[in-house]
């Protein structure tokens, strides 16, 4: 198993399929003392930066109402949140797919599904 991260971290997890977040959270809090905040909407995901003010946000692209995309332009375009560190977590896999995350500000992309060290080595690799 990895190593938890050195410093604990506020990681705001965006996804519609309740099933997804109750997976990523299982995987967060079980390797780690990490604060999990988890949301089904984009929307809300907006509301709850403001709110939490996350060190990283893992966020779905595909979700009714705001899509991930347009989630990410938004924190990303905001002075305050701007620094936030975003990962695109979604089952598009094309290259143009993916090219349009970066895009749009995401700093790192994973696709679905996902090994749980995938995960981790991410966050380890900006956090660690």
């Amino acid at each position: 198993m990895n190593m938890p991260t050195s410093k604990k971290l506020k990681i705001l997890v965006v996804d519609d399929e309740t099933i997804n977040l109750e997976i990523i959270n299982e995987i967060l809090s079980f390797e780690s003392e990490h604060e999990v905040i988890t949301t089904t909407s984009g929307a809300h995901c907006l509301e709850l930066m403001k709110e939490t003010h996350p060190d990283l946000v893992l966020l779905d692209i595909m979700m009714d109402g705001i899509d991930g995309l347009e989630v990410c332009r938004q924190i990303k375009s905001n002075p305050e949140f701007s620094d936030v560190y975003i990962i695109l977590v979604s089952a598009k896999a094309l290259p143009n797919e993916t090219q349009e995350g970066y895009d749009v500000g995401a700093n790192r992309y994973l696709t679905k599904p996902f090994a749980e060290k995938e995960l981790l080595d991410l966050i380890d690799e900006q956090f660690g």
